[in-house]
């Protein structure tokens, strides 16, 4: 089994920029010792990310959906929704929660520049991501499955988004300082009734082929590491696949048989 001195070694190739973090702590068990409650728990996988990290900044999904059904978004109090140790790390660790309902990340350093604007674009300019390309950051799926997050901003980059529309979503911002003002996030959403996914372990095992996706070891996924700059190189002409699914009387499933090419930059 894999352990430290594999994540090390995973570690001495990232590249110089701040680590964006995708976890899942209970997939990463066996690089943390006995457990010992909770807390003392998503604290230690914190050193561990700490120690590989060196003195590059750890910035960490902090996603709440809420927003698009409430209008609200206090950015001092609305939990994390896509793990436990993102939330660990709001409360706990992080100098930063960027002002982005919906689509906040938390991070250690220096924040992403914080631009005002009368719309907001999580996956566009002036955003977090596009900050992450800029500073040579890196990709890390920590006990977590390959998601498409920043490819997100790179469809939107390369104005590949024929299967998706722009939506606006209202309502107000609470910010750091406690002041209270009127917002708008547009971001890219995919219309009722056409159910796409995408084919992640296909677009994996393409960017593990061609080099940019690194494994802790060649047949485990436990831990995967990308360098957003490469992945940015490799984006023009690849194919991004989706996977059509089908309703059916148990509900939505998967046809593994319908793969759709849809290539960046063409509409």
């Amino acid at each position: 089994m894999a352990g430290m001195q594999e994540l090390e070694a995973l570690a001495a190739e990232f590249a110089a920029g701040p680590i964006l973090i995708h976890s899942d702590v209970m997939k990463a068990a066996s690089f943390v010792g006995e457990y010992r409650g909770k807390e003392a728990f998503l604290e230690s996988h914190w050193k561990i990310l700490e120690r590989i990290a060196g003195d590059r900044p750890l910035w960490f999904p902090c996603f709440n959906y809420d927003f698009v059904q409430t209008g609200q978004f206090d950015v001092r109090h609305c939990p994390s929704q896509v793990g436990a140790l993102s939330e660990f790390i709001r409360c706990q660790h992080a100098d930063w929660r960027n002002e982005v309902p919906v689509y906040s990340i938390a991070g250690t350093g220096s924040a992403p520049t914080a631009v005002k604007q009368d719309v907001l674009y999580p996956f566009g300019k002036n955003s977090a991501f596009e900050e992450l390309l800029a500073q040579d950051g890196q990709l890390l799926f920590y006990g977590s499955a390959y998601v498409n997050t920043f490819g997100h901003y790179l469809e939107q980059l390369g104005n590949n988004l024929p299967y998706r529309y722009p939506k606006q979503f209202q309502g107000q911002l609470t910010t750091t300082s406690g002041q209270s003002r009127s917002i708008t996030v547009e971001y890219h959403c995919r219309p009722l009734g056409y159910p796409f996914a995408y084919d992640v372990d296909y677009i994996l095992e393409d960017l593990h082929q061609e080099g940019i996706a690194h494994f802790l070891e060649p047949n485990d996924q436990t831990v995967i590491s990308i360098q957003t700059r490469a992945l940015a190189d490799s984006f023009p002409g690849r194919p991004l696949l989706l996977t059509h699914c089908r309703n059916q009387a148990l509900g939505r499933r998967k046809s593994s048989a319908a793969r759709t090419p849809i290539l960046p930059g063409r509409l």
